[in-house]
């Protein structure tokens, strides 16, 4: 585990790092919310895949908003965790549907 927390530390230094050189990187912000999210730094995740959301508007970005579901629902916003689900699975995020089926019933 202490090894896994290490290469995560270094993957947020290497992203922050890219998006220093490219602060338009969309794809680096998205990653960045991914490791975020394996820290459970759920608001810094958050407004990661906000501005990958922002930065990324009209392209396929269904895993953006798999994963800016899992920041909102770990922050307590079901509700919104299952709207960024059922538009990741609209736009063809196979993982959105199991996400959808376990957390979003009735």
């Amino acid at each position: 585990m202490e090894q896994k927390l290490d290469r995560n530390e270094a993957a947020l230094k290497d992203l922050d790092t890219a998006l220093r050189l490219n602060p338009n990187f969309a794809d680096a912000y998205q990653n960045r919310g991914v490791v975020k999210n394996v820290l459970k730094l759920f608001p810094e995740a958050l407004a990661d895949f906000n501005q990958a959301l922002k930065l990324n508007a009209g392209e396929k970005n269904g895993a953006i908003y798999v994963g800016r579901g899992i920041s909102k629902f770990y922050l307590g916003d079901k509700t919104g965790a299952c709207e960024d689900w059922r538009t990741a699975s609209a736009g063809g995020a196979n993982d959105a549907a199991a996400l959808i089926t376990e957390y979003c019933k009735g």
